[in-house]
């Protein structure tokens, strides 16, 4: 959802991907799926596969998560509003995995 322009073309909005549920009282989670290749760089250069993103806030509230964009015009942002306990993470069908949960 966007909250509005900073100026120069940044724009800011709350960030999620995927389908939303909370469990009733003590969090709620995001999840998504799609489809991936391995870039030049990575682990399996060129394989491909499925992924599992989800995301998850603490309470069954409105998501609190916000984001701005890296630059004007830009489809890259940056996180800058992730509350404590809230969780982001990857799983790739290749069976690499990554997540990041804030303190």
């Amino acid at each position: 959802m966007g909250l509005g322009d900073l100026g120069g073309g940044v724009g800011h909005g709350t960030y999620q991907v995927g389908n939303c549920a909370s469990n009733g009282s003590s969090r709620t989670d995001c999840t998504t799926t799609g489809s991936h290749v391995e870039v030049a760089g990575s682990v399996t250069p060129g394989a491909t596969g499925t992924f599992l993103w989800r995301m998850t806030w603490l309470g069954n509230v409105p998501n609190p998560i916000q984001a701005r964009s890296v630059s004007p015009g830009s489809n890259n942002v940056n996180l800058y509003v992730v509350p404590n306990g809230a969780f982001f993470g990857v799983t790739l069908s290749t069976g690499l995995y990554r997540r990041r949960r804030t303190s």
